[in-house]
């Protein structure tokens, strides 16, 4: 006899209470079967995630390229209805499984740049916070200041509405969200936005949601963007010694997340990093000492900052050292760049960065 049919034989023999005379006079209710069902104890098995051996980072990226992955879905047959969405007034919540960057991007060209201005955030940067989308709102609304009351004031006279792109909205810090559900109840400003966590429509009330439409944007495209700056084989490491400031000093970067890096950076962003990859592959080549040539650089390989500078003035690449700092962000956050002791260089061995710049178009 199974255990299910154990426990249901256990309840049945329980259905009724009969005196000695044999006739019922009291019966089993709901909850009496409930305890009746439940008292066999459940039975575990002894195969538990935590007891499997970790992988090495050569079987994960054998598992990786062996992986199927689905075919990703097009939503373009979809735009008409997007459009039309937008047309009446509304704003926009994307949802479903998948990265939708490249879709959303590709509707920004094809549908909302003939509605208006559209500006662009991808709120899944970790550099991504409230300072740089006030900086975004002033540029875009050609407000007075870095506020958002300041751009609410130049959106009243502004000629046409303007339409916010915002990438993984979740993801950005709570004052985004904020300031972004104020901005979209602008009469002359329109959000387009998705939501990438299965309980994303928590972080908002009823009250925020008025206006908002939903959209299901299932892409089952992979993540590679918005995460590119989580190495799944990150190993945290300690540096011994040294006194100097270290940017990203425990995070290794692949060289497909450095690529994908690359592909959502600005052209200026990729001018500087061509400009130090190739500074970093003369310096290797003019190495004698073979075995370090072949090793991860470090410190010692990298540009000062007054010399990365004046490069970048002569160069055009940035003409002070706020726009440059502004541009370096991108590659520290993601451990593409990192800096010790006022020296700034790839982490990336002399034949990976080499096949990085070429994948990149960046040779």
């Amino acid at each position: 006899m199974s255990d299910n049919e154990s426990v249901a034989s256990s309840a049945s023999s329980r259905s009724s209470i009969h005196p000695s005379a044999g006739k019922a006079f009291a019966h089993a209710s709901a909850f009496d079967a409930f305890f009746a069902a439940t008292i066999t104890p459940a039975k575990t098995g002894d195969a538990v995630f935590s007891s499997l051996t970790p992988l090495e980072p050569e079987e994960y990226q054998e598992y990786v390229k062996r992986a199927i992955l689905p075919e990703p879905l097009d939503a373009t047959p979809f735009y008409g209805a997007y459009a039309t969405t937008i047309d009446a007034g509304f704003n926009i919540f994307f949802y479903g499984y998948g990265s939708k960057l490249s879709m959303l991007d590709k509707f920004a060209r094809k549908v909302l740049c003939g509605r208006g201005p559209v500006v662009v955030s991808r709120c899944f940067s970790p550099s991504f916070d409230l300072k740089l989308f006030l900086s975004i709102l002033q540029r875009a609304t050609d407000a007075a200041a870095a506020t958002i009351e300041s751009a609410l004031s130049s959106l009243d006279s502004a000629p046409r509405t303007i339409i916010f792109l915002m990438h993984s909205l979740d993801k950005a810090p709570p004052k985004v969200r904020a300031a972004a559900l104020r901005l979209a109840a602008h009469p002359k400003a329109q959000v387009v936005a998705s939501l990438d966590h299965v309980r994303a429509s928590s972080l908002f009330t009823q009250r925020d949601l008025a206006g908002w439409a939903w959209h299901d944007l299932t892409t089952l495209a992979p993540y590679d963007t918005e995460l590119a700056h989580i190495d799944p084989l990150a190993l945290r490491q300690t540096r011994d010694g040294g006194s100097g400031t270290t940017a990203n000093a425990g995070q290794r970067i692949t060289e497909s997340g450095a690529i994908h890096v690359l592909a959502s950076v600005t052209p200026r962003a990729k001018q500087l990093f061509t400009f130090l990859a190739r500074r970093q592959l003369d310096t290797e080549d003019g190495d004698d000492d073979s075995a370090r040539r072949n090793a991860e650089p470090d410190s010692g390989i990298g540009i000062e900052w007054d010399a990365l500078l004046s490069a970048s003035r002569t160069n055009f690449i940035a003409i002070n050292d706020v726009s440059l700092r502004a541009l370096l962000v991108e590659f520290t956050d993601h451990g593409l760049v990192r800096v010790e002791n006022d020296a700034y260089w790839i982490p990336l061995r002399k034949d990976v960065l080499t096949r990085v710049l070429d994948k990149a178009g960046l040779q």
